[in-house]
């Protein structure tokens, strides 16, 4: 495994480098202005899966880390992938937990090219 160090470059182009978001040629010069949007998610399930869709009006290839667990078990695996459900272009993220999917509120931090502002949040079956 090859283990490449980028200086003077930003944690966020870093991410996106190593994403494959971006290529080294862009992690020489600023990156566009992107914005990273706080999503959250109020929930629950009877599984350890909860599965929910954030219409971003984007196809494009997301970016989605987790940003605050407030209630649930703690996070197993999360997932990530663009989608189109019932004919809008979104985000489909399943968070795996270690128990029953119930809590308060679940968050995540979302990066995607062409993200609109007025994103909703919508629960997705099993």
């Amino acid at each position: 495994m090859k283990i490449m160090i980028f200086r003077r470059t930003s944690l966020l182009t870093t991410l996106l480098l190593i994403a494959g978001c971006a290529t080294s040629k862009q992690a020489t010069g600023p990156l566009p202005p992107t914005k990273v949007y706080r999503v959250t998610c109020r929930a629950t399930s009877t599984s350890e899966r909860l599965n929910f869709f954030i219409a971003t009006g984007s196809f494009a290839q997301p970016l989605v880390t987790l940003a605050d667990n407030n209630g649930y078990p703690p996070v197993h695996e999360l997932y990530a992938r663009p989608l189109k459900y019932r004919g809008v272009d979104g985000i489909s993220v399943s968070v795996f937990f270690t128990g029953l999917a119930q809590g308060k509120e679940i968050a995540v931090n979302v990066l995607q090219e062409g993200m609109t502002d007025h994103y909703e949040v919508m629960l997705m079956p099993p």
